[in-house]
């Protein structure tokens, strides 16, 4: 058997190095595009001026955890962060970096490699 570590690694990265950056770097304009082992495909994106991340996730199955539950599951687990993506992506997740006031807070995005994570979770029936 294969254990694979929860979440993405290279999405995890991307996600803290924006996070936290260096010193007290301004974020630069990102836009990464990334696949996951099972051809589930991220875009990570920071507009000029940095003060949010959106990191959206299309999955080749989608249409098909969707009928059970998927998006549900996924808006349960990033509540209020959840956006509408843009094509061809099938959710998205944004976080405006000026809006976290506690620790807790600011721990929020470390979750972000764990995307997919709630899709494949949800109840199928």
């Amino acid at each position: 058997m294969i254990l694979l570590e929860p979440g993405n690694r290279i999405l995890g990265e991307v996600v803290s190095n924006v996070i936290m950056p260096a010193g007290e770097e301004k974020r630069d304009a990102l836009d990464v595009r990334l696949c996951d082992f099972d051809d589930v495909t991220y875009r990570v994106q920071v507009e000029k001026g940095g003060n949010s991340i959106k990191v959206s996730m299309s999955c080749p199955c989608y249409h098909q955890i969707e009928e059970h539950g998927a998006k549900a599951s996924f808006e349960k687990a990033f509540g209020a962060h959840s956006v509408e993506p843009e094509s061809p992506y099938h959710l998205a997740v944004s976080i405006d970096f000026t809006a976290l006031k506690d620790e807790a807070e600011k721990s929020e995005p470390l979750y972000l490699p764990t995307l997919s994570s709630p899709c494949f979770r949800s109840r199928l029936s």
